[in-house]
């Protein structure tokens, strides 16, 4: 009975670590701007279907950039591939930029008003607004 008992807690404890570890690794990320503007915005900015801020995007293995895709533009990096390729090759659109870190969105944006961009953790926004928290 003691041996069960030990079992069913060595299992407890596990899993509340697991679970534990699962909201530690949650990234926290906002999309920042100088602008303030709507979440369908940041699609269609995203989404190259809008013009009305240069977007930067993160390097495309980078987990901020897959979280984002998926859960602010609702696509898998396979599906805004196919669809970029097509903008970009009727030219409709040109890449976006890519860079590799948060700080160096931070940068950016900072750096050219009408910009906007996202990063893995709310905390480093500082004097940016935050659009949107995913």
């Amino acid at each position: 009975m003691k041996k069960i008992l030990s079992s069913i807690a060595v299992v407890a404890a596990s899993l509340t670590l697991l679970f534990a570890a699962g909201a530690a690794s949650a990234t926290g990320g906002v999309v920042v701007s100088q602008t303030q503007i709507d979440e369908a915005v940041v699609n269609r900015i995203y989404l190259g279907q809008s013009r009305d801020l240069i977007a930067v995007n993160q390097m495309e293995d980078s987990a901020v950039r897959q979280n984002f895709e998926s859960e602010v533009l609702g696509r898998s990096a396979e599906q805004l591939r196919a669809h970029w390729s097509r903008l970009i090759f009727t030219g409709r659109a040109s890449a976006l930029r890519e860079v590799e870190s948060d700080e160096a969105v931070l940068e950016f944006v900072r750096s050219n008003p009408g910009t906007i961009g996202y990063i893995s953790d709310a905390s480093k926004a500082g004097d940016l607004n935050i659009i949107i928290e995913f």
